[in-house]
């Protein structure tokens, strides 16, 4: 069962109506059926590794937070109190003993008596000493036995035949008659996305920054939730688990903007992700008799394919969620519109590339050391992030670019600040941190003059994560600022020429200053390059495949006979081609409107009550009209279920 499916169209509606009406004692019972009920519907033996899974991790969550850091405090709390028996004042009035063996003290306790318990109290803190120690080395051991589990697991589902066919080359290469059998061994959907977010569970865990949860139904819920167990977002507990804890009541606004959410991915999937598909498809299983430029065109769709797929997936499970009260993180954040590689790894899969930051990154020592190291640590992330998407070299070449790209990005900064400032720009121009306007993700407002007033940091976000009206405009003139923008003087609106640091805020929107515009506008274009042609790698059906690809289009371009009657012959034809491009062009809306601040979703919820529901039934009956259906039609056809 998936998301555009009938099941799905109609099991969501019964498990939305039940669970309101059940009493809210029962509420994470019903969802823990219903989340297993769809996990088995892909295969029932699933099912059963799942609950496995999940006590195993459960039982495991238990032992380490046996050791956390309120244990050895209450430990060395009873050290104390066993330590200091007798009273303060009693205390104060001990004299140091000045008798023969044997005498009392003004207490009236004896020499020998004081120095036996004495002994004791010693020998009973330096045996709590080494209960601490032993604990710390036991939740170590614990949390790197259940590790090993945990990604022994996905190991040995998604990279023994890879690993097995990597020995057979190595092998055949060295002339040596080993024959490899493979294993038949069937991956379980989702598995890499559960696994993550059990193991995220128990190191923060083992960091102390959660309790390990007592109430197996929240936990196996926190795995299990059906939203998201398939194709993420993954989760944190932090954020989760306190969720599943409070009982959720029915809520027309919040169950509409779920609703709305979902229809904007279902929008983004069968209208436009799966429309592409057709096109990328047919390009990428035939290239051997294609022209170089079509192979382009079919890679600069494919970035808009799997964007929309996977956003699609998460866009649908955050909105399914949220009708259900619980709030899951947001998963995408207009990566295309990002001005780095960097910036668009902040914006892309944002749950994965955060785990891999905190879980991975930083363990390695993160960008806290010498710059050597550092490049490592990035390059080790992104094939690990690429290794995570798949058992195939062309990922780990994939994963490996976007390190790569990063890098000489670094290396390359003084020189591109310097061309920048000769060309009028300030030094930190190209800064997210010290210059917040180049990420764009917001409007410009204040400058550094402002940085340190009270206030800005607190408005009050609505419901759908907007800044609400009143309280923008409260902020505002407590900042002595206009509505209609900044009017400051010796302020430069652009942050071209004049030093200055620019925070985002509510202002008018975009830049004003036309150089700053083509400057970022340049850096979105040249980052969107780099990742479509990581992209190559990520879609073809192998290393060698991709290597032909790029030889087809270096060598065999064919740009005189590429045109759209030529184009209307690789699976779309003239119809469908200008409707994918008319539908990527309402996408590109939303996520501009996104990107400076707003929200489409929001507008549409504001508007009154017939206005809003019409809006959404033209919504509903432009996707049934046109999105991908038909005999034809595979339902489980989201990219992401393969990883």
């Amino acid at each position: 069962m998936v998301f555009n499916s009938l099941g799905f169209l109609i099991f969501f509606p019964i498990v939305l109506i039940i669970y309101y009406i059940v009493p809210k004692g029962f509420q994470n019972i019903w969802l823990l059926l219903a989340s297993y009920w769809f996990y088995m519907s892909w295969n029932p033996r699933y099912g059963l590794l799942l609950l496995l899974f999940t006590v195993f991790t459960y039982i495991c969550g238990l032992a380490l937070g046996k050791y956390s850091k309120k244990d050895r405090e209450d430990l060395q709390e009873s050290r104390e109190v066993k330590y200091d028996s007798r009273s303060e004042s009693e205390v104060d009035h001990v004299k140091p003993y000045q008798g023969t063996l044997g005498s009392q003290d003004e207490t009236g306790e004896s020499s020998i008596s004081m120095v036996s318990r004495v002994n004791s109290e010693v020998s009973s803190g330096i045996e709590t000493d080494l209960n601490m120690e032993q604990g710390i080395s036991k939740r170590k051991g614990i949390l790197t036995f259940a590790l090993i589990v945990v990604f022994g697991l996905l190991a040995f589902f998604k990279y023994t035949n890879f690993l097995l066919d990597n020995v057979s080359g190595l092998f055949a290469r060295l002339s040596i008659n080993m024959p490899v059998n493979h294993f038949d061994i069937v991956m379980p959907v989702g598995i890499s996305f559960f696994l993550f977010q059990s193991a995220g569970y128990l190191i923060d865990i083992y960091r102390e920054k959660i309790p390990a949860e007592k109430n197996f139904i929240n936990y196996a819920l926190f795995v299990s939730f059906f939203p998201s167990i398939l194709s993420g977002p993954i989760g944190r507990a932090p954020a989760l688990l306190p969720q599943y804890l409070k009982p959720r009541s029915f809520d027309w606004d919040r169950v509409s903007e779920g609703f709305l959410l979902m229809l904007w991915g279902f929008f983004m999937k069968l209208v436009i992700a799966d429309r592409a598909a057709i096109f990328v498809n047919n390009v990428y299983t035939g290239y051997h008799n294609i022209y170089g430029s079509a192979i382009v065109a079919a890679t600069v769709i494919y970035g808009i394919e799997i964007y929309c797929d996977f956003c699609g997936y998460s866009t649908i499970a955050i909105g399914a969620a949220r009708m259900l009260g619980i709030r899951l993180m947001e998963n995408f954040n207009c990566p295309y519109f990002s001005v780095s590689v960097q910036d668009f790894w902040r914006r892309w899969h944002i749950s994965l590339s955060s785990w891999f930051r905190d879980y991975l990154y930083f363990p390695l020592g993160g960008s806290r050391c010498n710059l050597l190291r550092r490049y490592f640590n990035i390059l080790v992330v992104f094939i690990v992030s690429g290794l995570w998407h798949g058992s195939q070299w062309s990922y780990i070449v994939w994963g490996a670019l976007n390190g790569i790209y990063q890098i000489i990005g670094s290396l390359l900064l003084p020189i591109r600040t310097g061309v920048l400032r000769a060309l009028g720009f300030q030094k930190d121009v190209l800064d997210l941190k010290k210059n917040p306007a180049m990420g764009g993700s917001l409007k410009v407002y204040e400058s550094q003059e402002n940085a340190k007033k009270p206030g800005i940091e607190k408005l009050e976000i609505d419901k759908i994560g907007m800044v609400k009206p009143e309280t923008e405009k409260l902020e505002m003139k407590k900042l002595g600022m206009e509505e209609s923008g900044i009017e400051k003087p010796g302020m430069d609106k652009s942050g071209i020429d004049k030093p200055g640091m620019y925070k985002p805020g509510m202002g008018k929107l975009g830049f004003r200053n036309f150089k700053m515009t083509l400057l970022k506008l340049l850096r979105i274009l040249i980052t969107f390059c780099l990742i479509d042609f990581a992209w190559l790698f990520f879609r073809a059906a192998g290393l060698r495949d991709a290597v032909l690809m790029i030889r087809q289009i270096l060598c065999d371009f064919g740009a005189s006979q590429f045109s759209l009657e030529y184009i209307y012959t690789l699976g779309l034809d003239m119809k469908n081609f200008w409707l994918l491009i008319i539908a990527t062009g309402i996408l590109f809306i939303g996520d501009f409107i996104k990107y400076h601040g707003s929200s489409v979703g929001r507008w549409v919820l504001q508007r009154p009550m017939i206005l809003r529901e019409f809006i959404i039934a033209l919504f509903i009956l432009f996707i049934l009209f046109f999105g991908i259906w038909g005999n034809a039609y595979n339902a489980s056809s989201f990219i992401y279920f393969q990883y």
